[in-house]
């Protein structure tokens, strides 16, 4: 439905003249995109309405977003998979922080920041079809990955003397997290492995 919306929609700016017919698939790829992640965001902001998990939301994808932005990850292979498989891992994780945040402990804690602090080193940055590191590159976003993944491990531990090991933003901060080094895994697993190590930061 979405796809065929982007179509009469671009159809109808190409027939106004607003965008010349050369540009037709550029801008047919762009509003489905948009509308994509307009309707994810709609569904965000609903679930969070209707569930009152506003701040479990919003740390959770404090959590997920730099580790994804950067270190990359898996993709499904279209778009629209891409983000209906985020709204299912979203609502997911909402269910498991609520349901586990008041069983966490200090050791299960200091196993989860071990889990991604040694996944990010050892397995990022992950690149995809879509977003294709070149050698050049590939040392800047190697270490741009670890000081993220430092950075949002250090939250969860300044959360974590702050507020406790049962706290609802730690929780969510840290399964965003988990999330994001999860589809590094797999990113890294679908793509055959890292780069050669000898090469990667070859010019």
């Amino acid at each position: 439905m979405i796809k065929q919306f982007a179509k009469t929609l671009t159809s109808f700016f190409m027939h106004e003249m607003i965008i010349e017919s050369e540009d037709y698939e550029v801008y047919l790829y762009g509003t489905e995109q948009l509308l994509i992640n307009l309707s994810i965001l709609l569904v965000v902001i609903t679930t969070s309405a209707i569930t009152g998990w506003w701040k479990e939301t919003f740390f959770f994808f404090y959590g997920i977003i730099p580790i994804r932005v950067v270190a990359g990850g898996y993709h499904a292979s279209t778009p629209f998979r891409c983000n209906k498989l985020t709204i299912v891992v979203y609502i997911v994780n909402l269910l498991l922080i609520n349901a586990l945040v008041s069983r966490m402990t200090v050791l299960v804690l200091i196993m989860m920041f071990g889990f991604i602090v040694l996944s990010v080193f050892r397995i990022g940055p992950v690149d995809n079809k879509n977003r294709e590191i070149k050698n050049r590159e590939y040392e800047s976003v190697w270490k741009r990955s670890k000081k993220v993944c430092i950075f949002i491990v250090m939250i969860c531990v300044v959360q974590l003397l702050l507020l406790g090991p049962q706290s609802s933003i730690l929780m969510s901060t840290l399964m965003g997290a988990v999330v994001a080094t999860i589809s590094l895994i797999i990113g890294s697993i679908v793509r055959g492995g890292g780069r050669n190590e000898e090469n990667r930061f070859c010019t």
